[in-house]
């Protein structure tokens, strides 16, 4: 399937909001959550992460592993 090419304000929405939500996993988990939080919220990221051009969504996933502890 061919990338989409988004507009750079709306890709840089869509990357501010996936990293709000890998973020958000990202506590759930070192916070001892419920399982079924956790998924919850990653799946919500992954989703927003989806929605990213694949070079954004490459480097918010390196974030997000970089960033756990």
């Amino acid at each position: 399937m061919p990338e989409q090419r988004h507009s750079p304000r709306l890709e840089q929405v869509r990357a501010v909001k996936a990293r709000e939500l890998h973020k958000e996993a990202r506590e759930a988990l070192i916070n001892d959550e419920p399982n079924e939080v956790i998924l919850q919220k990653l799946t919500k990221a992954i989703q927003a992460t989806k929605l990213c051009s694949s070079s954004t969504a490459q480097q918010i996933e390196r974030e997000s592993i970089d960033a756990f502890p």
